[in-house]
């Protein structure tokens, strides 16, 4: 296991246990490489981790914090997530009807629990298929959280694109 790892395994688990418990600033990186005895770029990529799996948030210029989300917020609710799958996925087609990266702006934000000018990707869908299933999604999600997303994934299955190719947890 690299040094990040570990780094990102124990504030995992510190942030699990709650040692350091939701809206709580971590140590600056700097103060968690001499704690570990690792360089500031051993740190970062350790953050950085703990960023893509969404449990906890740059602020730039103040810091690192716990993200504020309970153990339901931000997943799949279990009945969306049951119908989804009960379909057969290769019969369903998806029209673009929006794909744009803006600032978040204050409700965005305060929803998602992340600055008002970080980027989001704003996304609007027509996905329908049979028999008779249509839906309209309208969803913005965080770049920092999910980079890379290009049209081309709108396509297919977003979740798909984030547990598989990003390796994230939803």
């Amino acid at each position: 296991m690299t040094k990040y790892e570990v780094i990102f395994k124990d504030i995992r688990k510190k942030i699990e246990n709650g040692t350091f418990p939701v809206n709580a600033k971590l140590p600056t990186e700097p103060e968690l490489g001499d704690q570990y005895k690792v360089s500031r770029i051993t740190v970062k990529k350790a953050i950085d981790q703990l960023v893509a799996e969404g449990l906890v948030i740059k602020r730039r210029g103040a810091g690192t914090f716990v993200k504020g989300l309970s153990e339901q917020e931000g997943r799949l609710s279990p009945q969306i997530n049951g119908l989804f799958n009960a379909i057969d996925k290769s019969k369903i087609k998806s029209e673009i009807i929006l794909f744009e990266i803006i600032p978040a702006g204050q409700e965005v934000a305060g929803k998602l629990n992340i600055l008002a000018d970080d980027f989001v990707y704003h996304i609007i869908r027509y996905r329908y298929g049979e028999p008779n299933w249509h839906t309209l999604d309208f969803c913005y999600m965080p770049i920092l959280l999910i980079p890379g997303l290009k049209k081309e994934h709108l396509y297919g299955s977003i979740y798909e694109y984030i547990e598989k190719t990003l390796r994230l947890r939803i």
